[in-house]
């Protein structure tokens, strides 16, 4: 993982920066620009963070799904309700725990009470 991230680094360098996240990694300064290991380190926690919140984000449309035949089967009818998906759960902070949803303030997805972890 590492050595790609490596080979995107060099790549970036010698092609020209974007206007997307890792080329911004790439021109940040704290007091002096980032050496390679920093912007690796950086690259890699986003990438952990990437897959945690895909997954999370995955396994509840799933459940949702599996929970709402009608939801599923209006997506099945018209595909492109599927694009809109992604926009309307935004702003979620919902965990997926064994048996249950959960949320870090008291909230609703999808015109359903999400409980809060701990006091609210």
């Amino acid at each position: 993982m590492f050595g790609e991230i490596a080979k995107h680094i060099e790549r970036r360098r010698s092609e020209g920066l974007g206007d997307d996240l890792f080329s911004d990694i790439l021109r940040a300064r704290l007091t002096e620009a980032l050496d390679d290991t920093q912007i690796t380190m950086y690259a890699f926690l986003m990438m952990l963070g990437g897959m945690d919140t895909t997954s999370g984000f995955t396994g509840n449309v799933l459940l949702r799904l599996c929970q709402d035949p009608l939801l599923r089967r209006q997506l099945i009818a018209d595909p492109e309700l599927i694009k809109k998906a992604p926009t309307s759960c935004c702003g979620c902070t919902h965990r997926r725990w064994p048996g249950r949803t959960v949320s870090a303030t008291r909230s609703s997805m999808a015109s359903r009470c999400v409980p809060a972890i701990g006091p609210s």
